[in-house]
């Protein structure tokens, strides 16, 4: 009889392993996170493995997760199944390590809720403004709450319906309506609306809702799926000074592209912030956290206990948050400065690729005078057919799934082979005044790390020019893909 080689006998079990830890870190969330059978990822396009052969330029929707965080994910799962580490141990060393690392240690009452994704932190941020606090929402007799945000387009695409609903969990037995009032933040065109404007129509659907005796959620967005901010700091927080009763504000921080000083003012002028790790920081997706400030403290007490796919999730983010949090300042203000003028001089000489207007330019928390907040990182593109129309939602689609295949012997020269990552396309307005969409082009955490690293942006600019390179091309013969 035949025996197994030790080293066949390790080999297995380690990839039974490697198994088990794909299979957590797709669990505990929704059908978006769901495998097709067929190309192994799920529906942002993402494995549950490290995928070296793709440049991932996606964190605005999502990124692929790294070889350094999926061995901080096996290593988590391999102490849950020793009983090494409980779960529950897990979650507490998450939520204390996590405020450390974004510089908001030493908060006083600072609480840290975690949850699966953006969308359900803002349903967990409606109950916690109406559970809890100083400013209890729910122990008025006001007609209900009235959630005022930028338009659906520019932010989680399942925000808008768990906002348009009542609070997932309410301390108070009265249910009154929720109503969702959206924003509008870009114009017909696909160029920014003035902040000024902006703030106007905030502010007036702010006070017609205050009148009509409705309590407001105020969402600041900080920063969009396109790289905007909406409303400003300052008229946010105007408002919260003149009714502090009645309303709340929630910093929609996602995208996790904001400073650490803009995140600390916030929670101290009294906001929640939300955030997830899958996005500027790293992480696979489905990884989301809630900051509250001590006045709405007790709204942890309603959640459920994160499972172990969610804490495997964001145990990756934290590697790589680890490692960023290691960056100086200076240093990461000056790669996205420099990535930015790069970007202005590449797309500049380009006939079927043009920038959305409008990334950058004011954000942050008023009285902080942060560099951080004001260098884009997320590079929304537009695109032409040859003969200079702009391209309508289904082709920009199909540009954006032919960027990810290998597409050797089909377009000239040697970068068709290399499989391509961008950010999901977002709709938009364009200068035909039909709708279009824009795909993203993002830096993340992950790779400021590598080029401070290597102590220069080129390698970051080389792989940018090769993607805008090879989107030239497919733009170019797009009708043969039909």
């Amino acid at each position: 009889m035949l025996s197994c080689p030790a080293k066949t006998r390790i080999a297995s079990d380690a990839s039974r392993g490697t198994a088990a830890t794909e299979a957590l870190l797709v669990s505990g969330g929704d059908a978006r996170l769901r495998l097709d059978p067929g190309t192994g990822t799920n529906r942002y396009g993402c494995r549950p493995r490290p995928d070296p052969a793709v440049l991932d330029f996606a964190s605005a929707t999502a990124s692929i997760i790294s070889a350094n965080g999926f061995a901080a994910a096996d290593r988590l799962r391999r102490r849950f199944a020793s009983g090494a580490e409980r779960p529950a141990l897990t979650a507490r060393r998450i939520r204390e390590e996590l405020p450390e690392l974004l510089g908001l240690g030493g908060m006083p009452g600072l609480e840290t809720l975690l949850s699966p994704s953006g969308t359900d932190l803002h349903a967990l941020a409606l109950s916690a403004a109406w559970s809890g606090g100083s400013a209890q929402m729910s122990h008025r007799t006001s007609r209900g709450v009235t959630v005022l945000m930028a338009e659906p387009s520019e932010t989680g695409s399942g925000v808008p319906a768990v906002l348009s609903g009542p609070p997932l969990r309410l301390a108070h037995p009265r249910r009154p309506g929720v109503e969702l009032r959206t924003i509008a933040i870009r114009q017909r065109d696909g160029s920014p609306r003035t902040l000024d404007d902006v703030d106007d129509d905030f502010a007036a659907q702010a006070g017609a809702a205050l009148a009509e005796d409705r309590d407001v959620l105020l969402v600041v967005l900080d920063v969009s799926k396109t790289g905007l901010t909406a409303p400003s700091s300052a008229m946010a927080l105007a408002l919260l000074k003149r009714e502090p009763a009645r309303l709340r504000l929630l910093v929609d921080a996602c995208q996790a592209r904001i400073s650490r000083s803009s995140m600390r003012a916030w929670l101290e002028a009294g906001a929640m912030l939300a955030l997830t790790g899958s996005k500027f920081l790293g992480g696979p997706s489905f990884s989301g956290a809630l900051m509250l400030p001590a006045d709405l403290a007790e709204s942890c007490l309603f959640v459920s206990p994160p499972g172990s796919g969610l804490l495997l999730r964001w145990e990756a983010a934290l590697a790589e948050l680890r490692l960023f949090r290691s960056l100086p300042e200076s240093g990461v203000r000056t790669l996205l400065r420099d990535f930015g003028w790069f970007m202005d001089e590449r797309l500049a000489g380009q006939a079927l690729i043009e920038a959305l207007p409008g990334a950058g330019g004011q954000r942050g928390a008023p009285g902080v005078m942060d560099a951080r907040d004001t260098q884009p990182s997320i590079f929304p593109l537009r695109f032409r057919d040859p003969g200079g129309t702009f391209l309508k939602p289904e082709a920009v689609s199909a540009v954006h799934r032919l960027l990810r295949q290998d597409l050797t012997g089909v377009l000239d020269g040697s970068v068709g082979g290399v499989p391509v990552h961008l950010g999901q396309p977002v709709h938009c307005g364009n200068p035909d005044g039909q709708t279009g969409a824009a795909l993203r082009l993002c830096l993340s955490a992950r790779q400021l790390v590598a080029a401070m690293e290597r102590g220069t942006a080129d390698t970051l600019m080389q792989q940018a020019d090769l993607i805008l390179k090879k989107l030239d091309l497919i733009l170019r013969k797009l009708p043969k893909f039909a």
